[in-house]
């Protein structure tokens, strides 16, 4: 296999249904690079299930409005691009009524083959990478990471969805998610101020207070 260093564009397939907060490390350096975080909560005696997508230090997530970006197949992730940082609104489901909220929720419909657009850093240089997902529309629904690639070479930006290019590299290693882990495994570091999990109260007032406006 080539090294990381003269690949362009590495590639790591994956089929993991997010169920628990699970962090995602682009490059396989041991340090996560951001985390996928379903949840649940109440809202004036209203339910909903939620799911985030969260960075922290210098990472970004192609995004606005406090949302995170369903991106479609051939779209550009790099500097041109709108980016939020923290913890972001992806997806969620009211009990009540049906109600939906979030991009990857599409309306009720869900989204098959959408790409998270992440913006992170390797070794203090910025670099873009993109992460896939299919989120099922269900009373409890699913979100499924089926793979994420990222653009060795620094500033570059990459094409959601493009897995090949020069010096391609591809992996099969399987996402960072602590709970999963061997003895065996490195472990990543603290994410530190990364959240685990969101305040779902928060959210949904957040999300309901961009509906409005």
């Amino acid at each position: 296999m080539t090294s990381p260093s003269q690949a362009k564009i590495v590639y790591t397939a994956a089929n993991q249904k997010i169920l628990q907060h699970t962090t995602v490390d682009l490059n396989g350096d041991g340090v996560a690079d951001f985390a996928l975080n379903p949840g649940s909560g109440t809202n004036s005696g209203m339910s909903f299930r939620y799911l985030d997508a969260a960075v922290s230090r210098r990472n970004r997530l192609v995004g606005q409005s406090s949302c995170a970006s369903a991106l479609k197949a051939g779209a550009t992730v790099g500097p041109a691009q709108q980016l939020v940082d923290g913890e972001e609104l992806m997806a969620a489901w009211s009990f009540n009524g049906n109600r939906y909220r979030g991009p990857w929720m599409n309306g009720g419909k869900g989204v098959t083959n959408r790409y998270l657009g992440i913006r992170f850093v390797i070794k203090g240089r910025i670099h873009y990478g993109w992460a896939r997902l299919t989120v099922t529309p269900t009373k409890n629904f699913v979100a499924t990471l089926t793979g994420y690639a990222y653009e060795t070479i620094a500033n570059k930006p990459i094409i959601a969805g493009k897995t090949k290019g020069p010096d391609e590299i591809a992996s099969t290693a399987g996402q960072s998610n602590p709970a999963s882990r061997t003895a065996s495994t490195p472990q990543p570091h603290t994410l530190g101020l990364l959240a685990v999990g969101a305040p779902g109260l928060s959210i949904w007032r957040r999300e309901e207070s961009h509906a409005t406006a």
